[in-house]
């Protein structure tokens, strides 16, 4: 249920808008953010999910205003949802990890008091998309996209139930998201030491395991690219060509991970989409 209209702003012949809601999978407020463009005036459009990466917000995408932009050249909603659970009531995952800024695993907790949360595989999978398209002119025609863990979640929520997404897309994805220290902290606190449980957000199982082969575009900063990202983006992409998956990953040798760089692509991607939606 949509609590409270928190702002909108027309742009490029549409509307950006922020809202929160009662989540009941997530037992928290919930913030997210939309971009309606013209043609949504006239008839449901299909939409473009993005998860933002950590430290980031629902916001995020649109504060460089250039997807709005893209976005309404293409008649295509986009969908920013928060990057976490978040609420007075939420357990406090930063002090527990030692960190300030806690990593956005788009997976659900099995282990508590977390698991109470810290859902958001199956608020995205169903809960959200469910609201946005009783509530706005959005159609059930869907692809995804994000930037580091948002691009990670990305392709784990599609590869993992592919008939609800025409295709995947991300910046910066992290292949290999356990090789950093507060993320392999944060998997131990929500799934406990269970490789079953993990093994179903491995990117490289998924493209092994899969029937349904969605297209997927990716944009990598090469300088931004770890030795360990890279093992894991080499495990990933060989998994892919094993399969014959339509996985195009573009490396780029002087971008940096940053807003500029989501921004000179954005529009390539959103095209990609608008291709198969």
């Amino acid at each position: 249920m949509i609590t409270a209209k928190l702002s909108a702003e027309k742009c490029f012949g549409g509307w950006v808008k922020r809202f929160s809601h009662r989540s009941s999978v997530l037992n928290c407020d919930m913030s997210f953010s939309l971009y309606l463009p013209p043609q949504a005036d006239l008839e449901s459009v299909p939409a473009v999910y993005w998860l933002g990466d950590s430290g980031q917000t629902d916001t995020s995408l649109f504060d460089a205003y250039v997807a709005q932009s893209h976005a309404a050249s293409l008649g295509l909603a986009l969908i920013c949802p928060d990057v976490l659970p978040r609420g007075e009531y939420v357990p406090d995952l930063a002090s527990r990890l030692g960190c300030d800024t806690v990593p956005s695993l788009y997976l659900n907790a099995t282990c508590m008091p977390w698991q109470r949360h810290f859902r958001m595989f199956d608020y995205l999978q169903s809960e959200l998309p469910a609201l946005i398209e009783s509530h706005f002119p959005v159609s059930d025609r869907k692809a995804i996209s994000g930037l580091g863990l948002g691009a990670h979640g990305a392709m784990v929520l599609a590869l993992s139930q592919p008939q609800k997404y025409a295709s995947i897309s991300g910046f910066n994805p992290e292949f290999a998201p356990q090789a950093d220290t507060h993320v392999a902290a944060m998997l131990e606190l929500l799934m406990g030491e269970s490789q079953d449980a993990r093994r179903q957000y491995d990117i490289a199982e998924l493209l092994t395991l899969g029937i349904s082969q969605l297209p997927v575009l990716l944009h990598q900063a090469e300088i931004a690219l770890t030795p360990a990202l890279a093992a894991g983006q080499k495990q990933v992409l060989e998994a892919a060509k094993a399969r014959g998956y339509p996985l195009e990953l573009v490396g780029l040798r002087e971008y940096t991970a940053s807003t500029g760089f989501v921004a000179s692509f954005i529009g390539q991607q959103l095209k990609f989409h608008s291709l198969y939606l």
